[in-house]
């Protein structure tokens, strides 16, 4: 008797994040996650990353 397969887990929700670049440049981008954060922000703006931060403004 076969067992039926686990159900995926629920997609995780976008979060704000906010990459900062060693040439000043910042950007906010929304995630699931800072490595997904990365990779949006590299494909706005070449440069070395200095820092990915979860934005926790409730402006």
């Amino acid at each position: 008797m076969q067992r039926d397969p686990k159900p995926a887990p629920p997609p995780k929700p976008d979060l704000p994040f906010r990459v900062h670049f060693a040439d000043g440049r910042k950007f906010d981008v929304m995630a699931p996650d800072a490595t997904t954060a990365r990779k949006a922000a590299e494909a706005r703006h070449h440069g070395l990353i200095k820092r990915i931060k979860i934005v926790r403004e409730n402006a």
